[in-house]
């Protein structure tokens, strides 16, 4: 089976967050039986050229894939539509629902009959949270509005993370299973792989009461909610050191930070550290006590495997799959709306004992492994490629399935 994979960033870039890794373990685990052929950016997010020793528009093996690294130019409907064509993919599987430069392209083209017809998996990666919805609203339900209205969606087979994400889908699309055409298929992210015997290498942890490290490793976009960490951390009692880590992808935002910076109170220590490279982020996490990312809605969130895997607990909101922490002890999940639970928590750890926190840290960590040897998101990735590929049987040629209108 051959996959062409639409995704905005890629490998070696990291700037972007969590949709290159979630394509770089998929192709880790399913490279070898499935042939994946990945589009992408010449560049990281945020750079202002591309990678070196990269041939534009040329396969370069990457792993267990061939990845196609392409400019502006070649972002344009002409040049894409004869990719799509020149690969002869089994599958189409785009990495977001608003992409202007491959996703939206993608689904136009194949309107318009521009590339033959092929089933396509559409992964969200979140948009459809509420959270992440309110975002640039008008400029998202207004796209929203036109999928509908020319049926662009109306046959693609949906990835859903996790059954909440299936529920945004519904929510924001509407009921796309209706016609019988679509359908939303719940295929978990799938973990980094991990070597070892089942047992989490984790260092022993060490806490004094009275103090707290806490770290926000994230891009610094609205979505990861920044800002609404820092209003947090202004009533929290108690000294507490607050380092952010991650690329600034919104500036205008940055800046809004940046004045809460200004006017948290002097026991709260904020400092920015910039963006860290993905092999030192275990390291960073596990210099903290706590990772705080209270944002507005992730459909997986690798950093916060990341953070739990290094015995770090986390302090969340309530709009990730990573849900009834506190039963688990390793962290905490709560609402936007309730921003005087989080200082009760944050306060809590700032008093909380070395023993205490040793107990908590191994949770953690034995939570975050449990996760990553569950084979069954593999599996699920396999169902969902191989119901894509079964649905051609009701296709006509290249003019797209026969029920669809």
């Amino acid at each position: 089976m051959r996959i062409l994979v639409f995704v905005p960033y890629y490998l070696p870039g990291y700037r972007s967050g969590g949709p290159a890794r979630s394509i770089a373990n998929l192709v880790a685990h399913l490279g070898r039986d499935r042939q994946f052929v990945i589009v992408t950016a010449d560049r990281d997010s945020g750079d202002a050229g591309p990678y070196p020793n990269i041939a534009l528009g040329e396969p370069q093996r990457v792993g267990h894939a061939n990845v196609i690294y392409v400019g502006a130019a070649q972002r344009r409907p002409g040049r894409l539509a004869a990719l799509v064509r020149d690969v002869q993919p089994d599958v189409l599987y785009l990495n977001s629902f608003f992409s202007r430069p491959f996703s939206i392209q993608v689904v136009l083209l194949r309107r318009l009959g521009r590339i033959p017809w092929r089933p396509i998996v559409l992964a969200p990666r979140g948009e459809f949270s509420p959270g992440a919805l309110r975002l640039k609203a008008g400029r998202k339900w207004a796209w929203l509005a036109a999928s509908r209205a020319l049926g662009l969606h109306r046959d693609v087979v949906w990835q859903a993370s996790s059954p909440l994400e299936a529920a945004d889908i519904r929510r924001g699309m509407g009921p796309v299973e209706r016609d019988g055409c679509s359908r939303i298929i719940v295929a978990p992210i799938i973990a980094r792989p991990e070597p070892g015997d089942g047992v989490p290498r984790t260092a022993a942890r060490s806490k004094a009461p009275g103090r707290l490290r806490v770290a926000f490793l994230s891009r610094l976009a609205p979505k990861k909610n920044l800002l609404g960490a820092l209003q947090i951390l202004q009533g929290v009692r108690g000294p507490l050191e607050f380092n952010i880590f991650g690329p600034v992808e919104d500036e205008k935002y940055w800046r809004a930070c940046r004045a809460a910076i200004d006017k948290l109170p002097a026991n709260v220590d904020a400092v920015y550290r910039g963006p860290v490279p993905p092999d030192q982020v275990p390291l960073v996490l596990a210099q903290h006590d706590l990772f705080f990312l209270p944002t507005f809605g992730e459909n997986y969130g690798h950093v916060i495997r990341e953070a739990l895997a290094a015995g770090t607990p986390v302090l969340l909101s309530d709009q990730t799959p990573w849900r009834d922490l506190p039963a688990a002890r390793a962290g905490w999940d709560l609402p936007l709306d309730q921003p005087e639970a989080f200082r009760e928590v944050l306060e809590a750890c700032i008093a909380m004992d070395g023993g205490t926190f040793a107990d908590w840290s191994e949770h953690a960590a034995r939570y975050a492994w449990q996760y990553a040897s569950d084979d069954s998101a593999v599996e699920a990735s396999r169902r969902l490629f191989d119901a894509a590929t079964e649905r051609r049987v009701i296709a006509v040629g290249d003019a797209g399935p026969v029920n669809a209108r």
